[in-house]
């Protein structure tokens, strides 16, 4: 865990890299969260890489998923899910109850 981080009611599992803010959140072993990325009500699979500037509100991130800087996913209201194995490009912004 990183300088400057946020870590509040949430689950994190030994081998995590973060350096962002993590929410009400689950993540799994070898998660990395990017400068200035805010996870809130989710849960990100094992060896996810969120890359900086990301915000990702009430969603499910699939194991090896590659989320790029600046990405938006979820408003809060209704799940969104990446499949696993799955890459978002730069500036992608997935909408609630969207499954990629």
């Amino acid at each position: 865990i990183g300088h400057n981080v946020e870590v509040k009611e949430s689950l994190i599992v030994e081998g995590c890299n973060i350096q962002g803010k993590v929410n009400h959140s689950v993540l799994f072993q070898g998660v990395s969260i990017g400068k200035n990325s805010i996870i809130k009500d989710s849960v990100i699979m094992p060896d996810a890489k969120i890359e900086d500037d990301v915000i990702i509100n009430k969603a499910i991130v699939g194991s090896n998923a590659i989320i790029r800087r600046g990405c938006k996913i979820g408003d809060g209201n209704k799940i969104a899910v990446i499949a696993s194995r799955e890459e978002l490009k730069s500036g992608t912004t997935l909408e609630p109850a969207e499954v990629l």
